[in-house]
């Protein structure tokens, strides 16, 4: 195995590691130690050292999925097959993530619950939306570390189809965790992640058959407040069922 980089236009760098691709042409780059700060609106993103910059015929480059998910997008890798290309696709969210509430109700977790909800996309036929959402259905308000919530689709032989992920947002000095508002008598606070878009394909970039497939959050630990952490166990709320014609 060795890593291969894709250049895009933009001047940003994909590294996976795959096969050897045939006809791949070789180039030259020098390592070009930077600090890479992103900045989104009020607040600044730096990469960590452990990301290779490279400077090739005079432009900078930067791994793809580090810039991409410190930016809000998502990105997914498909390996090649036979006589196709690598396939990279990046996923930018239409919102960034965003507070929302919930009426009251009889909501399970203490204080945090998980709620996986399917996304309308108008006008597309070729593509599956959906969304997680994290609330705190206490009175104190909870403020929580950085997390990832991870995301597959199976089909009706508990195959694994798809998956992905979406990270918390990226805390800065200013704001080191995100906060949650505490639960009064008719709201639940939340977060609500950005837009995820499932294609419709598998793990190779093929269609998949028509058929019923399950949309699930894979369980998770969340770490909260002073270093309290709940684990978020699979139930009716973290899944949905989609069917496909």
């Amino acid at each position: 195995m060795k890593k291969t980089l894709i250049g895009i236009t933009s001047g940003v760098l994909f590294s996976v590691a795959t096969g050897a691709i045939a006809a791949s042409p070789a180039v030259q780059a020098v390592l070009f130690p930077s600090t890479i700060n992103i900045h989104k609106g009020n607040s600044t993103v730096t990469l960590g050292s452990n990301y290779e910059v490279l400077n090739y015929n005079n432009s900078v480059y930067i791994p793809l999925r580090a810039f991409s998910e410190n930016m809000g997008s998502t990105v997914k890798y498909t390996d090649p097959t036979q006589g196709t290309l690598p396939q990279i696709d990046v996923y930018i969210p239409s919102q960034p993530w965003k507070l929302t509430y919930l009426g009251a109700g009889n909501q399970s977790g203490s204080p945090l619950f998980v709620r996986l909800f399917k996304a309308q996309l108008p006008q597309s036929d070729s593509a599956v939306g959906f969304y997680a959402n994290i609330y705190n259905t206490g009175q104190e308000e909870v403020g929580l570390k950085p997390f990832k919530i991870q995301i597959e689709i199976t089909n009706n032989e508990n195959n694994l189809v798809w998956n992905t992920e979406v990270h918390s947002p990226v805390p800065d000095s200013v704001t080191p965790v995100d906060l949650i508002p505490g639960a009064n008598t008719r709201l639940y606070w939340g977060l609500e992640s950005p837009l995820l878009i499932w294609d419709k394909k598998d793990m190779n970039g093929v269609p998949v058959p028509a058929g019923q497939y399950k949309v699930q959050i894979k369980p998770l630990i969340i770490e909260y407040n002073d270093n309290k952490t709940q684990k978020i166990e699979p139930d009716m709320h973290t899944l949905y069922m989609i069917d496909l014609s």
